[in-house]
C-alpha cells in the first residue's frame, strides 16, 4: 500500500470516530442504549383522608427519577408538580378538593432527561369524597354539637372547632377545640374550657382566630354575670344570659393561656352578648356583638343610653384593642336609628386591619317565609381612632341578613331575604364614590327542594379570590363535591364555592356536601377558609355519627347531634 493510501484510510478511521464517538470495548453502543428513554410505568391513584391524592406506580429498569405533572382543570397545560427519586414508587398530593373536580395527571418515567408518558389518569369525582377529611372530638358525645363554629389560620395550619353545649364539668358549658397540622398530619391538641364552667353558659357559641393562630376569642352568650367591664374583680350570676368574651393567646410551648375575660359595661339579663365575635387578622381588635341588648339610644359612643323594655332587642356591637397586652373597651356602636326588634349585631365582620366594620340586623323565621327585619351598617375607623357610620343603600324590597367583608375592607357580600323570593347573595364594593353594587349570587335550590337557609354563612378567602356561600337548610342528599344532587335531605346543608375569574368575573367552582349525609346535620352553618382558599373547614353540628378523633372508622349513627367537621 502506497503512502496515498495509508492517509486516506486514516482520515476514514478518524472520520467514523468523530462521528460515532470513542471509547473501545464496545461503549459507544451502550452510549446509544442510553439515550433512549425508558418504558412508562403505570400510575395508579388513592383518595385519602385528608383532602390527599395518592400516587403510586413500579420502578421501570433503567430509570432513575420520575415526574408527574397535573392539569388542575383537566383543561389547561400539565405541570410539573413533583419529581420523585427511584426507589420511593409514591407521592401524595395535598390539594384543594373543589378545586379538582376535573383534574388530570401524567407520569413521566426517566433516565435523566429522557422520558416516557404513562396514561393520562383523570379524577373520579364520586371518589373523590373519599379524601374528604372528617374531624370528631376525642371525647365525642350525645348533643355535644361539635362544629358549632370553626376557624382557621392563615396558613390553614391551626383550626379551632367550638362545641357550645359541650358537656364536661357543667352541662351544656360548651369547649373549644384546638387542632394542629403537623410532621405531615393532623392531631388534636387541647380542649379549651373556661376557668370556671357553668350550666348553660355557651362557651364556644361563636370564636374567631387570628390569621397568624395565635390569638382566640371565645363567645359565651349565656354567661350570668352581672358585673362589667374587661377583667372584673368579680363574678356573679345575677343577669341570666347577659354573655361574655374569652381571649386566650398560645405561648411558644403551643399552650393557652387566658388574657382577657370581657363584659358589657352593663351585663343586662338576656343581652346575648358574645353571640358574635370576630378578631382582625392581627388580633389586636375585636367586635362583639350583643343581638338582643335593649338600650334605645342610638349612635356611637352614647353617653347615659336610654334602657328600653326587656324583649326590646335593639342590639348593639362593642369594639375592643388590645394596646401593649391589655385590652380595653373602644367603641360602643349602634345605628343612628335603632328598631324594637331590629337584633343589630345578628352578624358581624372586621375587614383584616379592623378598620371597618359590617354589621347584619334581624332574622329570618323560616316557618313563616318572612325576614321581620333586616338591615346592613357599615362602620369605619378614621385617622384619629373614632368610628363613623358611613352611607350604605340598600334596595327596600331586600331584607339584609347576614354579612362578609374581605380582609381589604372594599367589598361586602349580604345575604338579603327577598320580598318576593327566597332570597340571593348581593356583592358589593366600594370606590372613591362610595359602596356601589357589583353583582348578586342566586339561590341555587326551589324552596320546596332547597327549604330556604341560603346565605347562612358568607365567606372571603383572605386574598379574596374565594366567595363561599352556606346553603343550611338545603335538602341534596348525594354525597359528594361533584354537584350532583338528589333531594331527601332536608337541613342537610350545602356550600357553594365561587372563584375571581378573568375580567372579575365569579365563577363557580365547587358544590361542597358532608362525607355522609343526613337530613338536619347543618352542614355549612359555619366554615371557615384559609388565607389562599386551599383549606375549607365546613362546620356540620348535627351529625350524629359515632365516631371519634380524626377520620374515625367508625361512621354509623349513634349520637345524635354530637357534630362533626370537615375539610375539603
Amino acid at each position: 500500500m502506497n503512502m496515498r493510501c495509508l492517509i486516506k484510510s486514516a482520515f476514514i478511521v478518524l472520520f467514523l470516530g468523530v462521528l460515532f464517538g470513542c471509547g473501545g470495548g464496545g461503549g459507544s453502543s451502550r452510549e446509544v442504549e442510553r439515550i433512549q428513554p425508558p418504558s412508562p410505568a403505570d400510575l395508579e391513584l388513592d383518595y385519602k383522608p385528608t383532602k390527599t391524592l395518592a400516587f403510586t406506580w413500579e420502578d421501570q429498569t433503567a430509570a432513575n427519577h420520575y415526574r408527574i405533572y397535573e392539569s388542575a382543570d383537566g383543561v389547561s397545560e400539565f405541570v410539573e408538580i413533583a419529581d420523585v427519586a427511584n426507589g420511593v414508587e409514591k407521592f401524595e398530593h395535598v390539594v384543594p378538593l373543589y378545586a379538582r373536580l376535573n383534574a388530570k395527571y401524567r407520569l413521566d418515567t426517566c433516565y435523566d432527561n429522557a422520558c416516557s408518558e404513562s396514561d393520562v389518569v383523570t379524577i373520579d369525582p364520586i371518589r373523590l369524597s373519599e379524601a374528604v377529611g372528617v374531624f370528631k372530638a376525642s371525647n365525642s358525645k350525645r348533643k355535644d354539637r361539635f362544629g358549632t363554629d370553626v376557624a382557621l389560620s392563615d396558613d390553614g395550619l391551626i383550626m379551632a372547632i367550638s362545641a357550645h353545649t359541650e358537656n364536661t364539668a357543667a352541662s351544656e358549658s360548651g369547649g373549644v377545640y384546638i387542632f394542629a397540622f403537623q410532621d405531615g398530619g393532623w392531631i388534636e391538641e387541647t380542649l379549651i374550657k373556661s376557668k370556671a364552667p357553668s350550666i348553660n353558659d355557651y362557651f364556644g357559641v361563636s370564636i374567631s382566630l387570628s390569621g397568624n393562630g395565635k390569638v382566640l376569642a371565645i363567645g359565651a352568650k349565656g354567661d350570668d354575670s352581672s358585673i362589667g367591664g374587661v377583667n372584673p374583680s368579680e363574678k356573679d350570676s345575677a343577669e341570666s344570659n347577659s354573655g361574655a368574651v374569652y381571649i386566650y393567646e398560645s405561648d411558644l410551648n403551643g399552650s393557652w393561656l387566658q388574657k382577657a375575660f370581657i363584659k358589657a359595661d352593663s351585663p343586662k339579663e338576656e343581652d346575648l352578648f358574645g353571640d358574635y365575635v370576630w378578631l382582625s387578622a392581627d388580633g389586636s381588635t375585636l367586635a362583639v356583638s350583643a343581638p338582643s341588648e335593649d338600650y334605645s339610644t342610638g349612635g356611637i359612643n352614647t353617653l347615659d343610653p336610654l334602657l328600653g323594655e326587656p324583649g326590646d332587642d335593639y342590639g348593639a356591637v362593642y369594639i375592643y384593642k388590645n394596646e401593649g397586652g391589655d385590652w380595653s373597651k373602644q367603641a360602643y356602636i349602634k345605628p343612628s336609628s335603632p328598631e324594637k326588634l331590629g337584633y343589630f349585631g345578628q352578624s358581624i365582620e372586621l375587614s383584616g386591619d379592623g378598620s371597618v366594620l359590617a354589621v347584619g340586623s334581624g332574622f329570618v323565621d323560616y316557618s313563616r317565609r318572612a325576614s321581620l327585619i333586616g338591615r346592613l351598617y357599615v362602620f369605619s375607623r378614621d385617622s384619629s381612632g373614632s368610628w363613623v357610620q358611613e352611607n350604605f343603600y340598600v334596595d327596600n324590597n331586600l331584607r339584609p341578613i347576614r354579612v362578609a367583608i374581605n380582609r381589604q375592607g372594599n367589598k361586602i357580600a349580604v345575604y338579603s331575604w327577598s320580598k318576593f323570593n327566597q332570597g340571593a347573595v348581593f356583592l358589593y364594593y366600594r370606590n372613591q364614590q362610595g359602596w356601589n353594587f357589583e353583582t348578586q349570587f342566586d339561590v341555587e335550590h326551589n324552596p320546596i327542594q332547597g327549604n330556604g337557609g341560603y346565605g347562612s354563612e358568607i365567606q372571603f378567602s383572605g386574598n379574596g379570590e374565594l366567595l363561599v356561600i352556606g346553603e343550611v337548610e338545603d335538602s341534596a342528599c348525594k354525597a359528594d363535591v361533584s354537584g350532583v344532587l338528589s333531594f331527601d335531605c332536608p337541613g342537610s346543608g350545602s356550600v357553594i364555592v365561587y372563584k375571581k375569574g378573568k375580567e372579575q368575573k365569579w365563577i363557580k367552582v365547587g358544590l361542597l356536601k358532608g362525607k355522609s349525609v343526613d337530613s338536619a346535620d347543618f352542614f355549612g352553618r359555619r366554615f371557615a377558609i384559609d388565607f389562599t382558599g386551599k383549606v375549607i373547614a365546613v362546620a356540620a353540628f348535627g351529625v350524629d355519627s359515632s365516631g371519634t378523633g380524626i377520620n374515625p372508622e367508625n361512621t354509623s349513627i349513634g349520637l345524635q347531634n354530637s357534630g362533626a367537621v370537615f375539610l375539603y
